[in-house]
């Protein structure tokens, strides 16, 4: 009685462990697959040319008025103001600050010689309509206007 005990005990083990090592077997395949996948995938690299203006992305622009300047900017399809802006910045085209809070995004804190104070805040204005939403979620649309006043 006992020798058949010992024996269930074995067998079972054994195929308990048969059923892990299958499992195993099953998960690495599809892991090396997975690898295999992106490693025959072709890497792009970008060019100076492909990062500055993507041919399959539409060219629009907006007028920007801030201060004493007045600039139009070359806006992209998909791109918020936020980004817009930082384009500018990098080209030379505007200087601004901005400040990141959490759960809000960026709030632009000085533009063009336009500085937020503890009394006057900078807001946007979009075609002479005060926005209602932050520069990171607003896209902007061919031939806006977006003016920055102190309120």
């Amino acid at each position: 009685m006992k020798l058949k005990l010992k024996h269930k005990t074995i067998i079972t083990g054994l195929l308990v462990f048969l059923c892990f090592l299958s499992v195993y077997f099953v998960f690495q395949k599809t892991i090396y697959k997975d690898i295999s996948i992106q490693k025959s995938q072709p890497v792009t690299v970008a060019t100076d040319e492909s990062v500055r203006e993507p041919e399959n992305k539409k060219i629009d622009s907006i007028k920007l008025v801030a201060g004493n300047k007045i600039v139009n900017l070359p806006v992209l399809d998909d791109q918020s103001l936020y980004d817009v802006l930082i384009s500018a910045r990098e080209k030379g085209n505007v200087s601004f600050t901005t400040k990141k809070y959490t759960g809000l995004g960026f709030f632009v804190t000085d533009i063009e010689g336009l500085h937020q104070s503890n009394t006057n805040y900078l807001i946007y204005y979009i075609n002479n309509k005060e926005a209602s939403v932050g520069v990171s979620a607003y896209y902007p649309q061919n031939g806006d206007v977006v003016e920055w006043k102190l309120k």
